[in-house]
């Protein structure tokens, strides 16, 4: 395993870091949708028995149990690991909720009595505006009382805004999307570098979008590489800007694969990158449908699992596997316990997930294409 520095925070942390967002998941007796500990634990235990040092996790990621499952997994292990979490400051606090309690809550969720990494989640800069400082205010209080290391941010707005974000000079880390698919904020990732802040990438193969390339577009991936998240990782990896990237792993085989990628020198030449951008960059297939599969929709107030059948139209959309793509879509809209329909013909149009999801997705219309995509059930 590869370590670097957390920018100016004095954390060495693990270029390859484990990001708790997608964990294997089973349904319980009652047909509810929760985390497989079974598989999960030993699976987040590995991973720091290989060398992951970094965990980032949110108190709302995987059905509200990511924090809980990683407290049960890091219970007792002898090896050394930093931990981000999350404070969702896009959610209004209930009455008599203060941002302490949030802390306090996940210090108990994760069996900690202190957090590395505590960040502003998802901030926009007009929500930054509202909420922002009292954050800090918190923060530095929880810091002077022991209970969390460092403070720093996620976003998904504008760059320009982001590079607001970036003069607050309290914020020492910065966890931004950046992957082949989406370089928007590049110039964001060398601001943060020159400032000597930690760099954090999430979604360094897009959410899964990059398991694979397209049917017939296979050609684009440089022979020199095994696979596509491997050819993704690298890319990643290869701006001087990023500290480390978070991977959202679900099984030990992609936990072992990304491990030999991050431990191996890379093949890649400068003239490959050159070819691989150019040629990646003309693919719109990856641009009509970008769902991270992030969860932020969730829980949809019909029982809709949103990701999971867009991830169902992506399979069949971009890279032509019908059958599967039908499987999937299969079971993320058969009918509940009680009978009742999960299917995208239940979508009252709330519009309560377009306002949460970070990607700007359309979801409502997406759901009708899907439906047509995939025809109404009987």
């Amino acid at each position: 395993m590869i370590y670097t520095k957390l920018g100016k925070t004095g954390l060495e942390v693990s270029r390859l870091s484990f990001g708790v967002m997608r964990l294997p998941e089973k349904d319980d007796k009652d047909g509810k949708r929760i985390i497989d500990r079974e598989s999960s634990i030993p699976l987040l235990r590995k991973g720091a028995e290989l060398g992951i040092n970094f965990y980032d996790t949110h108190p709302f990621y995987c059905m509200h149990q990511s924090e809980i499952v990683l407290g049960e997994a890091l219970k007792g292990i002898k090896e050394k690991v930093h931990i981000q979490t999350k404070c969702p400051l896009w959610k209004e606090l209930e009455p008599g909720e203060t941002w302490s309690n949030r802390l306090e809550q996940s210090l108990r969720n994760l069996q900690r009595d202190y957090i590395d990494l505590y960040i502003a989640h998802s901030v926009s800069w007009e929500t930054f505006e509202k909420k922002g400082r009292d954050f800090l205010r918190m923060a530095a209080k929880a810091r002077e009382e022991g209970l969390i290391g460092h403070t720093g941010f996620s976003s998904h707005d504008k760059p320009e805004n982001v590079m607001k974000l970036l003069d607050v000079d309290e914020f020492e880390c910065m966890t931004i999307q950046y992957n082949l698919r989406d370089l928007q904020y590049a110039r964001c990732i060398e601001k943060a570098a020159k400032k000597g802040m930690g760099v954090i990438i999430m979604g360094p193969v897009g959410g899964g979008i990059l398991e694979k390339l397209p049917k017939g577009k296979e050609h684009i991936k440089p022979e020199k590489v095994g696979g596509v998240p491997e050819m993704a990782l690298r890319y990643v990896f290869r701006n001087p800007g990023v500290s480390c990237a978070l991977s959202g792993m679900s099984s030990m085989e992609q936990l072992e694969e990304n491990i030999r990628t991050i431990s191996s020198p890379d093949p890649l030449t400068e003239k490959d990158y050159l070819e691989l951008e150019k040629s990646f960059f003309s693919l719109k297939e990856l641009a009509d449908l970008y769902c991270t599969r992030c969860g932020y929709c969730q829980p949809c107030p019909q029982n809709i699992n949103i990701p999971g059948i867009f991830h169902a139209v992506n399979l069949w959309r971009i890279y032509g596997s019908e059958e599967q793509a039908r499987f999937f879509y299969g079971m993320f809209t058969h009918p509940d316990k009680e009978g009742k329909k999960r299917d995208p013909s239940v979508c009252i149009e709330c519009g309560e997930c377009e306002k949460k999801c970070p990607q700007h997705i359309p979801i409502i219309e997406q759901l009708k294409e899907a439906q047509e995509l995939f025809g109404k059930p009987e």
